[in-house]
């Protein structure tokens, strides 16, 4: 809080996903591929108290 009416927030969310094995059936054969996700959000904000 930086006064009585001013304040600030912040919030930060990870997340991560293990690979996994993706089979994929086509016409001219067969794909293998492995996958995998990562994310970072980040929020910031300034409010005011009325």
């Amino acid at each position: 809080m930086f006064s009585d009416s001013f304040y600030g927030f912040g919030e930060v969310n990870y997340a991560a996903f293990s690979p996994k094995s993706v089979t994929i059936a086509t016409d001219a054969g067969t794909i293998n591929s492995t996958t995998k996700g990562t994310g970072t959000d980040f929020i910031v904000g300034v409010g005011y108290r009325f």
